[in-house]
């Protein structure tokens, strides 16, 4: 299926799927029309009685086609901006997801009344880049509302 730009004027090649988006759409086309059409004729009784030229079908020097295409349409600015804030948001809750051993570590020793002391000094960096990257889902899906909105 061949991609036309937005405005179908031109045909594209390997569009950029990052900074667009393809859409179903048609365009016609005009072929000639290289035919000889003929018209049946049926009797009262639906026996077939000979054929005449259809006229109207053979005056016709071009015959429209309506062909499928795809439109490469181009993001806005704003849709490209949430695609990033998204990426971000996925980057930081997979961190979250491969340190929570480390906050349930903690819990559980707190909960059986160990000294957590020297848990939280050795995973201090990542327990403040967990708090970080919290903060950027929060501020990032934020953002993300106000443009849905």
């Amino acid at each position: 299926m061949k991609i036309y730009n937005k405005e179908k004027t031109q045909i594209i090649e390997n569009p950029d799927l990052t900074l667009g988006k393809l859409e179903k759409d048609f365009i016609l086309k005009k072929e000639k029309n290289i035919g000889y059409f003929e018209k049946i004729l049926f009797d009262e009784n639906g026996n077939i009685i000979g054929s005449e030229p259809d006229i109207e079908k053979n005056s016709k020097k071009y015959e429209e086609i309506k062909e499928e295409i795809q439109v490469y349409i181009p993001y806005t600015t704003e849709e490209l901006q949430i695609i990033e804030n998204n990426k971000q948001i996925v980057e930081a809750k997979e961190f979250l997801t491969k340190t929570d051993y480390i906050v349930t570590k903690i819990a559980e020793r707190k909960m059986l009344g160990q000294d957590v002391t020297a848990d939280l000094e050795l995973y201090k960096d990542t327990l403040a880049k967990r708090e970080e990257e919290r903060d950027i889902i929060n501020n990032l899906e934020s953002i993300i509302n106000k443009f849905s909105v």
